[in-house]
């Protein structure tokens, strides 16, 4: 429906009309099992894709289509009484900007709406008396105006429906003012009526909670659609009652939440949001419960709730967000899946929009949510990154990739950068070790092959650190050590075969046969045809690869400094490392490593690359499959070479269906003006 091709989409408007309405039979004639297989395509329809992306194509589709007759709306009306009613206000919703028959007989049926799923058809009915307003007549129009208004007056509405309510009763003012337009004023008599009598009712209720919680919620919810259209401040004693209530949820534990409870904390965390939307006190002290809110609780769907309110706040209110962003980031570990990827989208929003910038403790939390346990954790995590750096900074990885083992072990000092004291990166310590380098082959992956090896030039800063008796001495400066050895093992396996080595010096026989870069001679330049200019861009692009290899050469004196700085420190797993880093040197870098001083300390690396030569169609064979086997005997842990999104790619995949009824993606984003079913 939403394809490019224009024959596709009538096709498939012309295949809906084939296969679903003229099949439908009236209600009468519907006694056959073939005639309820209509209606389950519309089921399926309503049940797998979005009903706004459905609306907005049915309405496109339909613009130069006359299959919408009235026959047709008549027919579907007659099945609102049955089991297929949901199914029923759906459809007529697809359909509604074709629809041209008098709609009066809604009315009576949206009134008298009991059926097992009353608040699904009331939200579609309203949706749908809504499009098609100037379809009805006016006395049909003000008996459901009447209906509406004396619903939210008492405060006998369903929550979810509030605010559709709300907006059906404007849109019949403004139809009636623009029919009648001397008796249009500045603001509707109507409105004022009703804000007066909430006001009232919100005071009785509360004074009643335990009996009237339900009234209240629902008071409150109307109040505060109402408020906002009006040119009047916030009632205080209706505000006193609201955050009177969330300190006092503040002050419960856990475990002495009921499910009452927590769908009206939730309600009225949302209720607090919008009341203080239009004033900046307001907003300041609804943040702060907010925030005690989600440093003392840990309910899924209560953080997750809170955070929303926060985010819409701080749209409002950006300094509210600086100030509470700590509190925020915080969130980001929780237990729950479903609140860290709230949480992450609250903090994506706010970065991509600019509010706030990606660096120290919020770089950290927000890579560290791309090796999350969570597969849609980290899904999100992989998207934002892709679209920041397409966005904001391409090199963005290029940096992560020399700060991150001293940031993500919290020893930032160590390079010269002051960060919050109060920070904890998640992913410090040795037993994370793990999941650091599921993270450096991620952003490994997707750098260059020359800025990779550009990172050889961190060698000349271990020398100097390691010269210094303090660093060798702090245990987490080690384990920076040991992570930059890591990555710097881990380039030469990722640049291995690229044939970078073959324009330098010192090129010879002693090769080691499983690395793809040396196993196969170069392959002699293609000669210019007469007349054909040597390209320049070429020899650019020649000195450009051959400039880290330079570097390279210059710093692998480095090596044996830091080892020789490092061996009154020396662990077993700092030792078994460094070796792996030199013999992956001397496999991938073999011509360099000839030559490297000390000669001392490289000769044992030297003979270890060294082997006896096999044939050529021997060493084929072997190339692969010797390279890997060597790696998985050097390998410390499953994620030497495994990249954090691939871990989930094993998990079984579910239908769509309970995809979309499980994932995180059914959060309401938007509560302070979509509150959701609770």
């Amino acid at each position: 429906m939403s394809d490019e091709d224009v024959a596709l989409q009538k096709l498939a408007i012309s295949s809906f009309d084939r296969m679903v309405l003229k099949n439908i039979q009236p209600l009468e004639y519907s006694n056959e099992a073939k005639h309820f297989m209509p209606w389950r395509i519309i089921s399926t329809l309503l049940m797998t894709q979005p009903r706004a992306y459905l609306q907005e194509r049915f309405a496109v589709l339909l613009e130069r289509e006359t299959i919408v007759t009235p026959r047709l709306v008549n027919v579907i009306i007659s099945h609102l009484s049955t089991s297929m009613a949901t199914d029923a206000w759906g459809l007529l919703l697809f359909l509604s900007s074709r629809i041209t028959n008098n709609m009066d007989a809604l009315i009576g049926i949206f009134n008298g709406l009991s059926s097992y799923n009353m608040k699904s058809n009331q939200f579609l009915a309203l949706q749908l008396i809504t499009g098609c307003l100037r379809n009805f007549s006016k006395p049909a129009l003000n008996q459901l105006f009447q209906k509406l208004l004396n619903a939210l007056r008492t405060g006998s509405i369903w929550l979810g429906i509030i605010s559709s309510a709300v907006n059906l009763l404007n849109q019949i003012h403004h139809l009636s003012t623009s029919q009648s337009p001397t008796i249009a004023s500045e603001m509707p008599y109507w409105q004022l009526s009703l804000l007066e009598d909430l006001v009232e009712g919100i005071l009785s209720s509360a004074q009643n909670f335990q009996e009237e919680y339900a009234r209240l919620q629902c008071l409150l919810g109307a109040y505060t659609e109402l408020i906002v259209m009006v040119p009047q401040d916030v009632d205080n004693r209706i505000v006193s009652i609201v955050f009177k209530y969330l300190q006092e949820c503040t002050k419960l534990c856990e475990s002495e939440f009921d499910s009452d409870n927590e769908r009206m904390t939730n309600w009225m965390i949302v209720i607090a949001g919008r009341l203080s939307l239009r004033d900046n006190h307001l907003a300041n002290s609804a943040s702060k419960l907010y925030i005690t809110i989600l440093t003392k609780n840990d309910r899924p769907q209560i953080i997750n709730t809170t955070l929303i309110a926060l985010n819409d706040l701080g749209k409002k209110h950006p300094s509210i967000l600086e100030s509470n962003f700590q509190a925020i980031l915080s969130k980001l570990q929780s237990k729950f899946a479903m609140t860290r990827v709230r949480t992450f989208r609250c903090v994506k929003d706010v970065i991509l929009s600019g509010n706030i910038k990606l660096k120290g403790p919020i770089l950290i939390s927000m890579l560290a949510a791309l090796v999350d346990e969570s597969a849609e954790v980290a899904r999100e995590a992989d998207a934002f990154f892709t679209r920041y750096k397409k966005l904001y900074n391409k090199m963005l990885f290029d940096h992560c990739l020399k700060e991150c083992p001293f940031d993500l072990n919290d020893q930032a000092i160590l390079r010269g950068v002051r960060t919050n004291g109060n920070y904890k990166s998640p992913l410090k310590g040795s037993q994370m070790a793990k999941k650091r380098r599921l993270l450096y082959n991620h952003i490994m992956s997707s750098m260059d092959e020359n800025v990779l090896l550009l990172y050889f030039g961190q060698l000349k800063l271990l020398a100097e650190k390691t010269r210094d008796q303090a660093f060798i001495n702090n245990p987490d400066a080690l384990i920076v050590v040991q992570d930059m050895l890591f990555i710097m093992r881990r380039i030469c396996y990722c640049t291995k075969g690229m044939g970078k080595e073959k324009n330098s010096r010192g090129e010879g026989d002693n090769i080691d046969e499983g690395e793809d870069a040396s196993s196969e001679p170069a392959t002699p330049p293609t000669r210019p045809e007469a007349g054909e200019a040597t390209s320049r861009g070429r020899g650019r692009k020649a000195d450009m690869s051959e400039e880290p290899l330079k570097q390279l050469e210059r710093c692998l004196r480095f090596v044996e400094e830091t080892h020789r700085n490092i061996v009154p420190v020396m662990s077993p797993e700092l030792s078994h490392n460094f070796e792996s880093f030199c013999r992956a040197m001397a496999m991938r870098f073999p011509n360099y490593i000839e030559f490297a001083q000390p000669a001392q300390f490289w000769r044992q690396f030297r003979s270890s690359a060294k082997a006896p030569r096999a044939s050529r169609s021997k060493r084929r064979r072997m190339e692969e499959g010797e390279v890997e086997s060597h790696e998985e005997h050097e390998s410390e842990s499953d994620s030497d070479s495994e990249l954090p999104l691939d871990r989930h790619k094993t998990t079984p995949t579910a239908s769509r269906l309970s995809q979309r009824k499980t994932s995180c993606d059914m959060l309401v984003t938007e509560l302070i003006f979509q509150p959701p079913d609770w």
